[in-house]
């Protein structure tokens, strides 16, 4: 009896975990530019947005994604990313163009200096998205993204 109950609670144990593990998703996309300057892309959450968006705010890899642009990749205009083993969660996909080539981001007053877009559109009042506008909810696999710098 002892036996039985204690496989009862190791398979019980074993189910609640596998059950409750996190699912991991990936995303999948394309970047359009047109100037010359690596393309850092990432996503954030809500911390990591606000973040981002403080003047001179350094694009360290990790955490974000760097994608070299040579001639050919230039002549191409558009660059494919591919983001795995991202948790279910609340997001915004940022992409930024270093023309400075500084791996910083660049301001002018209030206004960035380069080029730099998000998934989800918005109408970028002051050049400043909004979270509550660019924001999606990460549920599944999402491919076929497109940002435009």
């Amino acid at each position: 009896m002892y036996y039985k109950l204690l496989l009862m609670f190791m398979s019980f144990g074993l189910f609640f975990n596998v059950a409750h593990a996190e699912e991991k998703y990936t995303i999948t996309g394309n970047v359009s530019f047109q100037y010359d300057g690596d393309i850092y892309i990432r996503i954030c959450t809500l911390e990591e947005w606000a973040e981002f968006l403080k003047p001179n705010y350094e694009l360290s890899v990790p955490p974000w994604k760097m994608i070299k642009i040579n001639s050919e990749t230039k002549k191409a205009g558009e660059v494919s990313f591919k983001l795995d083993s991202i948790p279910t969660g609340t997001y915004v996909i940022v992409a930024f163009q270093d023309v400075i080539k500084n791996q910083k981001v660049d301001y002018e007053g209030m206004y960035m200096k380069e080029p730099w877009g998000t998934y989800k559109e918005d109408d970028f009042l002051g050049n400043r998205p909004r979270w509550d506008i660019v924001k999606f909810n990460l549920e599944k696999d999402i491919g076929g993204i497109k940002i435009k710098l």
